[in-house]
């Protein structure tokens, strides 16, 4: 299932150090204020959240004889991060993304039994965000997983 490979990114994007709060999801905010309160980091409001979600998925191929399908889930991982007005900050952040593509492609079976990454991640875009008043480095990264699935076809 497409949710325990969401978990599998969630926890290995959790264990790097530099990354502050992940979700699996979009959070449902109203003000910028409710967006800074989920990570406050020694009393400091700060921007760094990371958000994983499945982007799109196919069945890419399909086999009668041996009851599998093979899935290609596409996940997307978003991530926001505060500028600190230094100028490694950007650095700084350039080397936080290089830490987690690392981790990602350590990890390619995800230490799940039927599934790997169809393809090394894919950095699409690091740029420049605002959230409310803060100016943030923002990252696309890209993560094509599959995965095979039994099938009954009685």
């Amino acid at each position: 299932m497409w949710t325990v490979i969401s978990e599998k990114l969630t926890d290995i994007l959790k264990n790097i150090e530099g990354v502050g709060l992940v979700l699996s999801y979009m959070p449902v905010i109203s003000t910028v204020s409710d967006l800074l309160a989920l990570d406050i980091v020694d009393g400091n409001k700060q921007v760094n959240f990371w958000i994983v979600e499945r982007q799109a998925f196919r069945i890419n191929r399909e086999n009668t004889n041996t009851c599998t399908q093979e899935w290609i889930h596409t996940f997307r991982i978003s991530g926001w991060k505060s500028t600190t007005g230094r100028n490694s900050s950007y650095v700084d952040f350039q080397n936080l993304v290089e830490n987690i593509m690392e981790a990602f492609s350590a990890n390619i079976t995800l230490g799940l039994p039927n599934s790997t990454m169809a393809l090394s991640p894919s950095v699409n875009r690091i740029d420049v965000s605002w959230v409310g008043d803060y100016m943030c480095n923002f990252v696309d990264i890209s993560m094509p997983v599959r995965e095979l699935r039994t099938v009954n076809y009685v």
